[in-house]
């Protein structure tokens, strides 16, 4: 794993969490998806699962969403897992008839709003109840550009 990587997730996440991966439901998720999930992915599953990013932490995706602030900082709550009962598959199941084709969460924001990941491993920002593009804005092209463009927010910028 880069060391950069890990040193932005420990930077951006309140905690480590480290769990033992459920090896069958991670074979489960990447035959639902038909993606291998990434290292990085990987990675996150198994450190920060159930930990929030921390206060104060946005980023600024490749398209602005409506949510995203005047300076265009939006914000990502947590990573969803694989090891709770709220977990990627279902998480999947309950909003498949909404998301585009080929799209799946994988972290949560606020409003009942999403990141999720496409085949390509493009990440997105999903706006469930937006209509514009499939609600579909490109926050990054991978998983970890994702998590290095996220950082700290100037002061004035974190009521969003």
């Amino acid at each position: 794993m880069n060391k950069e990587f890990v040193k932005k997730c420990e930077a951006i996440f309140e905690f480590k969490n480290v769990k033992e991966i459920n090896k069958e439901r991670l074979q489960e998720y990447e035959n639902l998806t038909g993606m291998k999930v990434s290292p990085e992915h990987l990675y996150i599953l198994k450190n920060y699962e159930e930990v929030m990013i921390n206060e104060g932490y946005g980023f600024v995706s490749k398209e602005l969403s409506p949510f995203a602030n005047e300076e265009g900082y939006e914000i990502v709550v947590e990573f969803i897992g694989l090891n709770e009962k709220y977990d990627l598959i279902r998480t999947y199941e309950m909003y498949k008839e909404q998301l585009p084709c080929g799209i799946y969460p994988i972290a949560e924001m606020d409003g009942g709003n999403y990141i999720c990941i496409s085949k390509k491993g493009d990440i997105y920002i999903w706006l469930h109840e937006c209509i514009e593009q499939d609600g579909l804005f490109l926050a990054n092209t991978s998983i970890e550009k994702f998590i290095f463009s996220i950082e700290k927010m100037p002061e004035e910028n974190t009521n969003i």
